[in-house]
């Protein structure tokens, strides 16, 4: 295994089928050790925080005050995208520029900003999700946090892969910080550590 090995895995995929390619390629979350990016670079480290940006209607339900689960079916094909600790104030600004004005109407809310240790505490003994280095158009400090496969047949597998997300998403929702607008949020992030 080799940091071109794994960018290799990543890139080769097709993109709807990044995650489960690459935890087929290099099991165990393998590839988390180097950077999936074009220029290289170090693999994202336990210590380093990443920021999930949540917008209405498609991140997060206002009148139940929800982490929505659907696209965090994303772990299980493309990638869920994060902002990585460290990205500047374009990449940050661009990216919530990107998810406000999307085809459909959408409203930013907030983001959930978690320890990379968090996401790779979840293991029974396996590990259930990987933080990979990667690469998303001008970003340089981005992140696909990806779901690994787990054992069983498919409706098992389906079955655990949704129980799963459905805890991933319990756990975000206590590091949710709300700001509607995007100096509001970056002033936010900026101060949490990003």
């Amino acid at each position: 295994m080799s940091a071109g090995g794994c960018r290799q895995a990543w890139n080769n995929a097709q993109p709807h089928q990044r995650a489960p390619a690459i935890d087929a390629a290099f099991p165990d979350c393998k590839c988390e050790a180097h950077s999936l990016c074009a220029v290289g670079g170090d693999g994202v480290g336990d210590n380093e925080l990443l920021a999930r940006i949540l917008t209405s209607p498609t991140d997060y339900d206002e009148t139940t005050s929800t982490i929505l689960t659907q696209r965090l079916m994303h772990l299980y094909s493309l990638g869920m995208s994060v902002i990585r600790q460290g990205a500047n104030d374009d990449e940050i600004i661009g990216t919530i520029d990107e998810l406000t004005n999307a085809d459909e109407p959408r409203k930013l809310v907030g983001a959930v900003i978690i320890p990379t240790s968090m996401i790779r505490a979840f293991a029974d003994p396996k590990r259930w999700f990987a933080a990979y280095a990667t690469d998303d158009r001008e970003k340089i400090h981005h992140v696909d946090l990806c779901g690994t496969t787990p054992d069983g047949s498919n409706s098992q597998v389906k079955k655990i892969s949704s129980a799963r997300r459905y805890a991933l998403r319990d756990a975000m929702s206590a590091h949710v910080i709300l700001a509607g607008d995007a100096p509001a949020l970056l002033a936010c992030l900026r101060a949490a550590g990003i």
